[in-house]
C-alpha cells in the first residue's frame, strides 16, 4: 500500500480468425482424396479413392441397417469411418472460395 507504483493495465487481444492460406495437403499421405465443396460447405470426393470410400461407406451403412436394424451404434459406424477418412485424407473443409483456392494450388 502506498508504493506509488501504477497498476498494470490488462490488455485484451482482438479475437483472431484464420485468414492465412488453407491446408491443401492431407494429414496422412500425399494424395488428396477429399477437397472443399463447390456448392455448400464441407468436403467432396475428388479422387477415385475418395469415391470408393464414399460409395463403400454408403453400401456398408445400407447392409448394416438391413442386417441389424436394432443396433443404432453399429449403424453409425460406416458414417464415422468415412468422416475419419475424410479428415485425414482431405484438405481443410470449405465452400466455393476454398475450392477456388485449392484449384489454384494445383493439388489434384
Amino acid at each position: 500500500m502506498g508504493t506509488g507504483a501504477p497498476l498494470p493495465i490488462l490488455q485484451i487481444e482482438e479475437p483472431r480468425c484464420h485468414t492465412g492460406p488453407m491446408r491443401t495437403t492431407p494429414l496422412v499421405g500425399e494424395k488428396v482424396w477429399f477437397a472443399p465443396r463447390r456448392l455448400g460447405w464441407g468436403l467432396s470426393p475428388i479422387s477415385v479413392e475418395g469415391w470408393i470410400a464414399t460409395v463403400g461407406s454408403v453400401a456398408l451403412g445400407f447392409v448394416v441397417t438391413r442386417r441389424w436394424p436394432e443396433r443404432k451404434g453399429l449403424r453409425r459406424l460406416p458414417g464415422v469411418g468415412l468422416l475419419a477418412i475424410a479428415l485425414v485424407k482431405g484438405t481443410a473443409p470449405g465452400g466455393r472460395r476454398a475450392r477456388e483456392e485449392f484449384e489454384r494450388g494445383g493439388q489434384w
